[in-house]
């Protein structure tokens, strides 16, 4: 008889996991989900202010745009009179401003976003 058979008839070969192993496992899995939930919220929270900065940006080209036709810029707060439609968006409220054709994306309660400005001259910005 071989050294392998000896070893391994004389002994139990076990079926299954142990305990231990199976918590290691659970708590391993436990890190790892802790760790990706808290880059997603992150990576969602980016996307927002995104579509808002690109909303912001097609309200302020339509701004120049109207201020070269009509020598004035919107100076309605609903921004009517745009060559665009504002979108209807759960997370910013949309609007213009007379200072100088300024469009804000003011972030609505409850979402954790910051208010974004956007000026004529392309400057970026926050406001309270």
């Amino acid at each position: 008889m071989s050294l392998f058979t000896k070893v391994f008839s004389a002994r139990k070969i076990s079926q299954g996991f142990t305990l231990v192993e199976l918590i290691i496992v659970i708590i391993v899995i436990g890190i790892l989900a802790s760790v990706g939930v808290a880059q997603y919220a992150g990576v969602v929270r980016r996307a927002k202010n995104s579509e808002a900065k690109s909303v912001l940006g097609a309200m302020r080209r339509s701004q120049m745009a109207y201020k070269a036709e009509h020598e004035a810029y919107v100076i309605v707060a609903t921004c009517t009179g745009l060559d665009i439609t504002i979108p209807v968006s759960d997370y910013f409220t949309y609007t213009c401003h007379t200072a100088g054709g300024l469009v804000k994306a003011a972030a609505k309660t409850d979402t954790g976003l910051s208010n974004i400005s956007l000026a004529i001259d392309g400057t970026w910005g926050t406001f309270e």
